[in-house]
């Protein structure tokens, strides 16, 4: 049953990335076309629950695919990742945001 799943995942996956990358696009575009700078960069670090490489690489991968999003380093411990990101009001949102639309999902595809 679960194999069956996999693809429905993947599917499913794909059209929130795609999203995601889509309303990235449209907020670096709205910000670099602003009259005068409004940026809030900062360094984020986003405590990770899988552990093995292969999904610690596709997080990394998508988060730093994602217009104003950079993931930068992982710990030794492979506890958390540091994710740069070109506009923030609000860390606790952003950490939110990544462990639940991606994190968790790029979980669900590779178990």
């Amino acid at each position: 049953m679960r194999i069956i799943l996999k693809p429905l995942y993947l599917l499913a996956f794909l059209w929130l990335y795609i999203s995601k990358v889509v309303q990235g696009s449209v907020q670096v575009g709205l910000l670099a076309l602003a009259p005068r700078i409004l940026l809030k960069p900062a360094f984020i670090s986003i405590p990770l629950s899988g552990r093995s490489d292969l999904e610690i690489l596709l997080l990394s991968n998508l988060i730093s695919m994602t217009p104003g999003t950079l993931s930068v380093d992982v710990d030794e411990k492979r506890t958390q990742i540091v994710v740069h990101c070109l506009n923030v009001n609000d860390q606790d949102a952003v950490i939110h945001e990544i462990k639940e639309h991606f994190e968790k999902r790029v979980m669900d595809l590779v178990l």
